[in-house]
């Protein structure tokens, strides 16, 4: 009888684990960061944050709302960088929202 009810819990947890669910991302397609160093003298770099919104139904609110970014320089700080002005492609069915940020690192 034990073992019925293993087998039964075992089957429920199985069965609940790999039910089918429909998940999906509607706003953000793709993002790229890139660094350029700007000092030969120090350790001073433009970073770039890119990303790619869907400008559809769906994802219009969420690119709308992209307004400002927090990047986290891996050395302890962050900082809110405010979006450029948002350039539309694919027939306005995409936008490439660029956030650009100048910092140092100490040494």
């Amino acid at each position: 009888m034990r073992f019925m009810y293993t087998l039964g819990l075992l089957s429920l947890f199985l069965s609940a684990l790999l039910w089918p669910s429909r998940s999906q991302a509607t706003h953000v397609r793709a993002g790229e960061i890139t660094t350029r160093r700007i000092s030969t003298t120090s350790l001073t770099y433009e970073i770039t944050f890119t990303a790619y919104y869907d400008e559809t139904s769906e994802g219009q609110q969420a690119a709308n709302a992209a307004t400002e970014s927090t990047i986290c320089f891996g050395d302890g700080t962050q900082q809110v960088v405010q979006r450029q002005p948002r350039k539309y492609i694919n027939n306005r069915t995409s936008s490439i929202n660029v956030y650009r940020v100048v910092h140092t690192y100490p040494g």
